[in-house]
């Protein structure tokens, strides 16, 4: 466990427990070049440019839902290597949702809501283990799939990866003001049914 702590966090595991250690595995694991690729894909500045190639290959979200709970389990359970390893997959995903949101109709809002939730997940998790700058760029991507989706609990839940960028950031009154604005508003911009409680 403290291996793949260390290797999530980018230090030697020496450094970590306060002593040298002898490490049987020396393989370079770094899996958040994967999950920056992911995110700076050429293919998520234009979907006319970059539309899907067969809409037969585009995911559905219900079983996608799923696998991005798993890795919020993961998450909570502090496995952060084991999410960060999934993370470039599901972003690829969820960048297919919102390809098959804009095909399917009657899937637009469950697409957008999943790929709001993978967002979530990587902006909170890079957030987490120091990558500020694209902890942001998740955020972003989380709202902007919140919006879509039209739901505003999704929003809700999008805003607090937003926080946790701009914490991650330094960014403090601007994740106080982002944080208080769904529950302050009660509901999104327009004519969107008011927040329920939780």
């Amino acid at each position: 466990m403290l291996a793949e702590r260390a290797r999530v966090l980018r230090v030697p595991l020496g450094e970590l427990v306060g002593q040298p250690v002898l490490m049987e595995d020396e393989r370079q694991q770094d899996d958040v070049p994967a999950v920056r690729d992911a995110l700076m894909s050429p293919r998520r500045l234009s979907r006319l440019l970059f539309g899907p190639e067969a809409e037969a290959q585009l995911p559905s979200p219900g079983p996608t839902a799923e696998l991005v709970e798993q890795t919020w389990d993961n998450y909570q359970c502090g496995r952060l290597g084991q999410v960060i390893a999934g993370l470039p997959g599901l972003l690829q995903t969820a960048r297919e949702l919102e390809d098959c949101a804009a095909c399917a109709a009657a899937e637009r809002r469950d697409c957008w809501a999943v790929s709001a939730r993978v967002h979530h997940l990587a902006a909170t998790t890079l957030a987490k283990i120091g990558e500020s700058d694209i902890s942001w760029l998740a955020a972003e991507r989380a709202m902007r799939a919140a919006d879509e989706s039209g739901d505003p609990l999704v929003l809700a839940s999008a805003a607090r990866s937003g926080t946790h960028a701009l914490l991650a950031n330094g960014r403090y009154d601007d994740a106080m003001e982002l944080g208080n604005t769904p529950h302050r508003r009660g509901c999104r911009p327009g004519s969107m049914r008011p927040i329920r409680p939780p």
